[in-house]
């Protein structure tokens, strides 16, 4: 199990494709932290009732599941690394729209959009990692992807309550759109790290 754990922690940082999974999933989980947190404040702030909260929660829900289907229409096509930056890219503008928008009606629309790819992200990581880690380790370099990424979520927990705290949800969310965005720009432009 030692030999195991070692060679599959040694290949998930030193595989391109795997390093690619890693620095992704850090930067989403990094920015998803503000939503998860702050979309009930966020929605009462602009004025919704919180027993109307749980059929918005219903409608993340479905956006999810949507985001899920669509991405396992396309996760054969064998370009899963742009995919999942693309999405990347769509959550950032839809959720930078959402929090800066002045009315109830464009920030619900807008947040509901979000959800559609980022409900893409997972079965396309995970396929675009199975397609290219050796099988008699996938097992561990999996559960090292799934673990590994969570320090991004330590920090973007701790960063986006000080920046909630001091300049409001809305801020936190705007940073986190910026993060996301910029993030897979970087990885677009420096792609010769994460080739396959």
């Amino acid at each position: 199990m030692k030999e195991v754990a070692v060679s599959s922690i040694r290949y998930g940082t030193t595989d391109k494709a795997v390093r690619f999974v890693l620095v992704v999933t850090c930067i989403q989980i990094f920015a998803i932290q503000p939503i998860n947190m702050y979309w009930q404040p966020f929605f009462k702030d602009h004025s919704v009732k919180e027993e109307y909260l749980g059929y918005l929660f219903t409608g993340m829900m479905a956006m999810l599941a949507l985001g899920a289907f669509i991405a396992s229409r396309l996760r054969n096509r064998g370009d899963e690394k742009r995919l999942i930056l693309n999405a990347q890219i769509l959550v950032g503008g839809f959720l930078l729209v959402a929090a800066m928008a002045t009315g109830l009606p464009m920030a619900a629309v807008f947040f509901l959009l979000h959800e559609v790819p980022r409900g893409c992200w997972n079965p396309l990581m995970d396929n675009y990692l199975q397609k290219r880690i050796p099988s008699s380790e996938r097992a561990t370099i999996s559960s090292f992807c799934s673990i590994a990424p969570h320090i991004g979520g330590v920090i973007g927990l701790l960063v986006s309550g000080v920046i909630a705290q001091y300049f409001g949800a809305s801020a936190s969310w705007v940073v986190s759109a910026l993060a996301l965005i910029i993030g897979a720009i970087l990885i677009i432009r420096n792609g010769n790290k994460y080739s396959e």
